[in-house]
């Protein structure tokens, strides 16, 4: 792989002779994602509690970067994009605080 040259706010790479361009994307002020790794220690205490898995948070991430192959990937082009800005205006609307009431 051949890694990203940063133009107009995109990333671009090759794999295996095929060009991807890349659209970063920010997780909304206050999120951040997490990078989580599965915890072989864990798996004792899991099977007390029926769990099948243990995950571990190995770092943390405030953007991602979603790549579409030959072209930018859009909303409308790529689910995962769409989906990240409308959880993000969702997230928004739900946290706001709401005006007094008034009687």
């Amino acid at each position: 792989m051949t890694m990203a040259v940063k133009t107009r706010g995109l990333q671009e790479a090759t794999f295996r002779g095929r060009l991807l361009v890349g659209r970063p994307t920010k997780l909304q002020h206050g999120c951040h994602g997490l990078v989580v790794e599965e915890d072989k220690l864990g798996l004792e205490i899991a099977s007390e509690f029926n769990a099948c898995q243990v995950l571990k948070a190995t770092g943390t991430f405030d953007e991602m970067t979603v790549w579409g192959h030959d072209f930018a990937p859009t909303t409308a082009s790529e689910p995962l994009l769409g989906a990240v800005e409308e959880w993000s205006r969702l997230s928004r609307i739900t946290h706001q605080q709401l005006p007094p009431p008034s009687d």
